[in-house]
């Protein structure tokens, strides 16, 4: 990754910088001003959600971006606990990102992200994902017209037993998601088979 410029620490990945730049995102205070189209829901604290669309050579690339503005100091002593560290949490959802890909497990790829000078609850910090293909099974799973025949069973069956083995994958090794929804879970269906991939990783 190519560092970023500004008080702090930031990264882009080196594939990426060209398009970054396009944007005019060059520096960490560019990454920390943005605001793209706002994707809020519940619940959200003092995180921002945004859709951000990059041209580059006339086509549009789709990525998502994450900026944390501090967090409670619950939440900041529970990761602490959990894994013993007080860095940024955009870094640790790098950190685990690159994990879970050593683990053959799906997620997004980090495409830019940094934190402020300082530490604990008040630092701000960002991530630039790609996107993820596919969609929540939350939303695939209401289009599927689930009968009760053989073809049927067997599909509701195979869904099943991937989503079960790619649970089973990360608590065989350590890993839990707190957030464990099937919204958090993306699918893509191809040919009868599955491809699973895991979001929000915080």
């Amino acid at each position: 990754p190519c560092p970023l410029t500004g008080v702090g620490e930031g990264f882009v990945a080196a594939d990426w910088k060209f398009i970054f730049e396009q944007a005019g995102l060059r520096t960490l205070e560019d990454f920390f001003s943005i605001s793209g189209k706002a994707l809020s829901k519940p619940g959200l604290g003092k995180r921002y959600r945004a859709q951000l669309d990059l041209t580059n050579e006339g086509e549009t690339r789709l990525v998502f971006y994450k900026r944390y503005n501090g967090e409670s100091w619950k939440n900041f002593f529970q990761r602490w606990w959990e894994d013993g560290t007080n860095h940024a949490i955009a870094g640790r959802e790098v950190e685990v990102a690159r994990a879970l890909e050593k683990l053959g497990v799906a997620t997004f790829q980090p495409l830019a992200w940094g934190w402020a000078k300082g530490c604990g609850v008040d630092q701000k910090s960002f991530v630039v994902m790609s996107q993820v293909p596919g969609e929540s099974i939350e939303r695939w799973l209401p289009r599927q017209e689930f009968g009760s025949t053989v073809d049927s069973w067997r599909k509701k069956i195979r869904l099943v037993q991937q989503v079960a083995g790619f649970s089973k994958r990360l608590h065989e090794n350590g890993w839990f998601h707190r957030d464990y929804y099937l919204c958090h879970i993306f699918i893509v269906e191809a040919d009868g088979k599955f491809q699973l991939a895991l979001v929000d990783l915080a």
